[in-house]
């Protein structure tokens, strides 16, 4: 059963107070919902320790691979690689509380890099390497690092971004005999890692373990503070079967599963399930440092993953790819992890018909920088549905234009509470407070759910569209417009318009030069309400702009 507590009555299971319904005053009704999951309780440790407290089961087995040059990393290596590197660190005097900036691509260095650091206290700040000189040193002025981690090919990107830093972090790369200006691992990691075993004691609840930075499709980047205790928890909840996670831990002398990373290990998304729980469960994980059609494709027939965790456009290419088959590429997927994006009804239906007769569950779930995991379907999803509130988190969704807590079925912005929501923004009070009211997380995502508890995403509060009064969703009308054959991807926007306030616009990347304008207008003509049509215009483009998880960076189409 789905728990909610209502003001003027209360139901079995809340904490809501009974207030007399025969009140004359009138006070607006609240809905609370809790997860239907068992409480879990949670360990005290830090990071590094909670990931590889099985590592010794595993010593032998591959934990990291480049999916480019086959290059492994044991699990022993990756403990090791993380020991020496912590005790390098110290070396260089990093205390509790210092940050670091990692500016790699998907690598298998990457995550015991990333451990070595968050043993000390030491803060992680993921920076992505496909940022300009001037977005980096937008973070870098924020976040103000020791010492920034890169390649050879990143290190003037890097070197440019921290001309006016006004004190100078060491930068190291990872590149093998590198013969640039920066500071070689090799030199960091040269030690016996003995200092390593006299690490500081540190603060769990209070020392940030990973400084990442919202991808500001909507607004400046804010560094997002996770401590240690957040990202444990997240990942305890994560690793729960009670609530969904359909991973189990590798039995050696058993066959040792493998996966694909080729969503970005910097973005929350792609460190939780690629680096976290890929070293907690044991999995082989295969890097991909980019996405590259011909050597994803390759990695696929090679590798053959049971299960994958993707963004949409990368769901939408293997669904439509003529070059990927079910039986040479797919034979041993069972599931897909769809996040960062809501994910069409069309492409998932292209995805089912291609594995067909084969079944294969499609799950989407739902997460933010700010909460890394919020919902999550059980083992058989349903369809559409991003899934149930998950352990020891609590949630209502509020009515945008009355404040009201919104029932089953009725849209509004989802406030969440629970123990893996982020601390606040890094040294931006002001911005904390934006989204933190009353002991709420206001996430900015439309959504409903239904009497048995499953959420489904509706929109961002700030692309929805007033349309002559109307409220808009931009992935409604780009669902259909999906549907117009010859549509490879489309976002939609609202532009202004004395008329209507606003008007939809689109922008569509067309499978063929052959689609026109008005086969898009006739086509939506009697699926949409007139008010929904597109009074903004239709642009064609080669592609869309995307952050690198998949989401439209629709403040870059207004600027079109």
């Amino acid at each position: 059963m789905w728990l909610l507590a209502r003001r003027g009555f209360y139901l079995p299971g809340t904490k809501t107070k009974f207030r007399n319904r025969f009140s004359t005053h009138q006070v607006p009704r609240e809905i609370f919902l809790r997860s239907t999951y068992p409480s879990l309780t949670f360990p005290s440790q830090n990071l590094h320790d909670f990931i590889i407290q099985d590592f010794n089961l595993w010593s032998d087995s591959p934990a990291q691979v480049c999916g480019l040059t086959g290059r492994v990393l044991t699990y022993e290596e990756v403990k090791q690689l993380s020991r020496h590197f912590g005790s390098g660190l110290m070396d260089l005097g990093l205390e509790v509380g210092d940050k670091i900036g990692i500016v790699l691509p998907n690598c298998p260095e990457f995550g015991p890099l990333m451990l070595g650091a968050v043993a000390l206290g030491v803060t992680v700040v993921p920076v992505s390497p496909m940022f300009t000189s001037s977005e980096m040193a937008r973070l870098f002025s924020q976040a103000q690092p020791k010492l920034v981690i890169t390649i050879d090919s990143h290190l003037e990107t890097v070197n440019n971004s921290l001309v006016d830093a006004p004190t100078k972090p060491l930068v190291v790369s990872i590149t093998e005999n590198t013969k640039s200006s920066a500071l070689p691992l090799t030199q960091v990691t040269s030690n016996d890692g003995k200092k390593f075993e006299n690490r500081p004691d540190f603060c769990l609840s209070t020392t940030m373990a990973v400084l990442p930075f919202s991808s500001g499709t909507t607004g400046p980047p804010k560094g997002v503070m996770l401590t240690h205790q957040t990202l444990v928890t997240n990942m305890c909840i994560y690793n729960d079967p009670a609530s969904g996670n359909i991973m189990t831990k590798y039995i050696p002398g058993t066959k040792q599963e493998a996966r694909i990373s080729i969503i970005p290990v910097f973005h929350i998304f792609g460190l939780t399930v690629n680096i976290l729980q890929a070293l907690i469960m044991g999995i082989k994980m295969v890097m991909m440092p980019k996405f590259e059609p011909k050597s994803f494709i390759a990695a696929l027939e090679k590798y053959k993953p049971a299960v994958m965790n993707i963004v949409p456009p990368l769901v939408s290419f293997i669904a439509q790819s003529p070059a990927i088959t079910r039986d040479n590429h797919l034979s041993n997927m069972y599931s897909i992890g769809s996040g960062g994006a809501p994910l069409s009804p069309h492409i998932r239906e292209l995805l089912k018909k291609k594995m067909a007769p084969k079944e294969i569950a499609i799950r989407e779930a739902y997460g933010m920088t700010e909460c890394p995991l919020i919902t999550r379907p059980p083992a058989v999803p349903k369809e559409g549905s991003i899934g149930k509130l998950l352990n020891n988190l609590e949630a209502k969704v509020v009515n945008l234009e009355t404040g009201e807590c919104c029932g089953p079925g009725e849209e509004g912005e989802l406030y969440i509470k629970g123990p893996n929501v982020m601390s606040g923004y890094y040294n931006n009070e002001e911005a904390t407070k934006e989204v933190f009211k009353d002991g709420w997380f206001h996430t900015g995502d439309v959504v409903c759910y239904d009497s048995e508890g499953w959420f489904y995403i509706v929109d961002r509060i700030k692309d929805m569209m007033k349309v002559k009064g109307y409220q808009v969703s931009p992935s409604e009308l780009e669902d259909v417009i999906r549907e117009v054959p010859g549509v490879l991807d489309v976002a939609i926007i609202g532009v202004h318009d004395d008329r209507l306030g606003e008007a939809p616009k689109a922008f569509i990347v067309r499978k063929s030069v052959d689609l026109e304008a008005d086969t898009i207008h006739s086509y939506m003509e009697d699926k949409v309400a007139p008010y929904k049509k597109l009074a903004g215009g239709i642009v064609f483009l080669q592609e869309l702009p995307k952050s690198p998880a998949g989401k439209v960076l629709r403040k870059e189409l207004k600027t079109m």
